[in-house]
């Protein structure tokens, strides 16, 4: 042990983060009919650099860069707070009714908000205006949030209806809201996943079940838990490649564009390789192409992920010879005529 700090009965510590050489506890300061919030900085060698009390219940907290960002609710709505590394409040936000359970963040803030009725991921700018949300109506506990890559993963329990208790859950969504992931487990009786964290590929997730124990030569039950932790690895996902182009009559000599419709479902695509078929390529992402031969080619896109990963696509285009202005063959014929013609008198008799 280097060091530990003790507060009274009357806290409790609800969250802690640390970044750079700082660590941030939030915690909970109860008076007679009232709940306060509070949150307390120190160095990496135990000492106290500033404490701030403000109003609500404080559920989760996350260090990033020059922020603080601090999860919960008050008076019924859910609140979401940005406290500078001084200790001064910069912003306060609502996401309606509830609690923010859990805070994460990257480029972007991943919120867990609860009501009675439901669990939501929310997704906002680091200016904490939402992006996306979506729910999750199932009756579920939601206990934590953590981010990776883009990607938000949620720790909780789902009740079980067979067997009429929580099951261990965990949920991930990618940058665009979609749901890529769900995992559960049914123990012998309830279990539940609290928290969780990312670290490259791998996932690491603490719970408890609930165990069951009778008492040697009675009947007398003892109930107890185990306490658990489970690591996981994060299998990444190939990106799905696919395009299309405009206009569907391609012509020779005029420009054919191309657009990607790739997509990759728990990353980003970070590099693209065309191939015409005429024997020219490009590394756009929407490149435009002209083809100088009339005839059918093949074009094959390949795209690579942020893991690395690639996938490809092939697709045969026409390209047709290009169409003649109409009329042109009559215009040529009369200038023909006419350079015939050219110094010869006519005589017209009526």
């Amino acid at each position: 042990l280097i060091w530990g700090e003790k507060w009274g009965k009357e806290n409790s510590v609800t969250g802690i983060s640390a970044h750079g050489d700082s660590i941030y506890v939030l915690g909970v300061s109860e008076e007679p009919g009232k709940e306060n919030l509070r949150v307390l900085k120190y160095n990496l060698s135990g000492g106290m650099q500033w404490n701030i009390t403000l109003d609500g219940t404080g559920k989760g907290i996350f260090a990033c860069n020059n922020s603080v960002l601090v999860s919960g609710g008050i008076g019924g709505e859910s609140m979401l707070l940005d406290i500078d590394r001084n200790g001064n409040v910069l912003w306060n936000r609502s996401y309606g009714e509830g609690l923010i359970e859990d805070v994460a963040a990257g480029n972007s803030i991943y919120l867990l908000r609860s009501t009675s009725v439901n669990i939501s991921v929310i997704k906002c700018d680091v200016n904490g205006n939402e992006i996306w949300a979506r729910y999750y109506d199932d009756d579920i506990v939601g206990h934590s949030i953590a981010e990776n890559k883009g990607n938000a993963f949620v720790a909780g329990s789902l009740y079980n209806d067979s067997s009429r208790d929580y099951d261990f859950m965990v949920l991930a969504y990618n940058k665009d809201g979609q749901l890529i992931g769900h995992a559960e487990y049914n123990g012998k009786y309830e279990d539940e996943a609290w928290d969780i964290a990312l670290d490259g590929d791998n996932t690491a997730i603490t719970g408890y079940s609930v165990i069951k124990k009778i008492v040697d030569g009675t009947t007398a039950m003892i109930v107890g838990r185990d306490y658990f932790t489970i690591e996981y690895e994060i299998k990444n996902s190939p990106p799905v490649a696919n395009f299309s182009w405009s206009p569907d009559d391609a012509e020779v000599g005029k420009g054919v564009n191309f657009t990607d419709r790739s997509y990759d479902m728990d990353g980003s695509i970070v590099s693209y390789s065309w191939n015409f078929g005429d024997g020219t390529t490009s590394t756009e992402q929407n490149p435009t192409h002209e083809y100088k031969k009339d005839g059918f080619y093949r074009v094959n896109l390949t795209v690579t992920d942020n893991d690395g990963r690639s996938a490809s696509v092939e697709k045969t285009i026409e390209i047709k010879e290009k169409e003649r202005t109409p009329g042109f063959e009559f215009a040529a014929l009369a200038a023909a005529l006419c350079l015939i013609f050219a110094g010869r008198k006519i005589r017209l008799n009526f």
